[in-house]
């Protein structure tokens, strides 16, 4: 039986890890702590650790140490992928252990929403938003200003996974001098944003208040697996196959061509489709894709990276469906780990 790393990824791991089970594989994996909800799930589990602070050699030593001390067939990065991805080449050379991720050639420009949009401005102006980079505080108010005079101003740090840094900037809301909350996806007023600025590097851009579609994609020997879930508030997500978001899907694949799991990000703003951002990865809800289309993308993408024949014929389950999804107690006492004091060695 081929064995799959997972490292430290979202709680819905536990059903990654069910889909790469279904598949046929062994799912080793690793996360911050000894009660992470998935530990249970999988065959084995560890607490990796903390390389937040770590430089770039540290983490790529480190997760050398740890393939070569686990032995699996293949490694599904989340953790520190840019890195990963970085280094494929050499963690790979000195592991024997596959990278379900594309070469950092492909999917680079990726880990920047400006580097996405650069890099499909000319294939794709058409899905491109109105942006500013800004790494000032002069460029920072100029871009808020511009922006004002046609829609609410939002922004995030350019190389921000996930909305950590994401703020809407909205003077009606907050009282003047309210400093911005510490979560994601609220709204904060133009003083404070700009109280708080420090000259990071930041994406400035209109806010998009239509839903987010999310689309799961995995090129294939036998064709595109493209599924959108268009997330409609709540927990309820909408699986449908709108003609224009397929077709910009295959378009931006057709542009990067990638080998593994890509998650492609859009929203309307002003009744058309633009690009929010790209994932070179599978996404925190791609188990629900799978659902949805009745294919077992993990274990696709496992196979691919291990050169064993592809089990998918070409077609998946194209119906319009509705998903939620409901929270359930996992017990994570009393399971054994693998734990192992790897810093000390790297």
């Amino acid at each position: 039986m081929k064995k799959i790393y997972l490292n430290r990824f979202f709680s819905t791991a536990y059903y990654l890890i069910e889909w790469l089970k279904r598949g046929g594989f062994y799912v080793i994996a690793s996360g911050v702590s000894d009660s992470t909800v998935y530990k249970n799930i999988a065959d084995e589990y560890f607490v990796e650790d903390n390389l937040s602070g770590v430089e770039e050699r540290g983490i790529v030593d480190y997760y050398t140490l740890v393939l070569n001390e686990h032995k699996p067939d293949a490694f599904l990065p989340y953790s520190n992928l840019e890195t990963i991805v970085r280094h494929k080449a050499d963690i790979e050379r000195d592991t024997g252990v596959k990278i379900i991720a594309d070469d950092f050639s492909v999917v680079g420009a990726t880990f920047a929403k400006s580097g996405t949009y650069t890099r499909l401005k000319n294939l794709c102006p058409e899905f491109i938003p109105p942006y500013f980079i800004a790494e000032t505080r002069a460029e920072f108010e100029n871009a808020v200003r511009e922006i004002s005079e046609y829609a609410r101003p939002c922004f995030k740090f350019d190389t921000d996974i996930g909305a950590g840094s994401f703020r809407v900037i909205d003077d009606v809301f907050f009282a003047v001098d309210e400093f911005p909350p510490p979560l994601p996806n609220l709204k904060t007023t133009y003083n404070a944003a700009l109280k708080g600025y420090n000259g990071e590097r930041v994406i400035v851009m209109p806010y998009m208040s239509e839903p987010e579609i999310s689309v799961d994609c995995l090129r294939t020997p036998n064709g595109n697996i493209i599924i959108p879930r268009v997330k409609r508030g709540g927990r309820i997500e909408q699986i449908g196959y709108d003609r224009e978001i397929m077709l910009a899907a295959k378009k931006i694949l057709g542009s990067f061509r990638p080998e593994y799991p890509f998650n492609i990000q859009f929203r309307f703003f002003k009744d058309e489709l633009k690009l929010l951002e790209i994932n070179p990865r599978l996404s925190g809800s791609s188990h629900i894709s799978a659902q949805a289309g009745n294919v077992n993308i993990p274990a696709i993408a496992a196979r691919k990276a291990l050169d064993l024949p592809v089990r998918y014929e070409g077609k998946f389950d194209m119906h319009e469906k509705f998903f939620s999804y409901v929270e359930m107690p996992v017990d994570v006492t009393d399971k054994p780990n693998t734990n192992t004091e790897y810093k000390k060695r790297v």
